[in-house]
């Protein structure tokens, strides 16, 4: 009784594996929205502001360089 549950169970993966191996695997894009995708890069932008992660862009001082003294080899 045991051995014909395991040979269903083997018999159902491979008849699974095999429709799946004739599919391939080709990918679908879904539609593009415009629209949908500004306005929530717009809240994250807002979100991330909020959380004092992300800041307006600065000018640069008259040297030309923003930020003077906080690279990565300043210590």
């Amino acid at each position: 009784m045991f051995d014909k549950v395991v040979a269903a169970i083997a018999l159902a993966l491979i008849g699974h594996l095999e429709k799946r191996m004739e599919r391939g695997s080709v990918a679908v894009d879904g539609d593009v929205d415009a629209g949908r995708l500004r306005r929530a890069g717009t809240r994250i932008r807002e979100w991330m502001r909020e959380q004092g992660g992300v800041h307006p862009r600065s000018k640069p001082s008259s040297g030309g360089t923003v930020g003077e003294g906080k690279g990565v080899d300043a210590d």
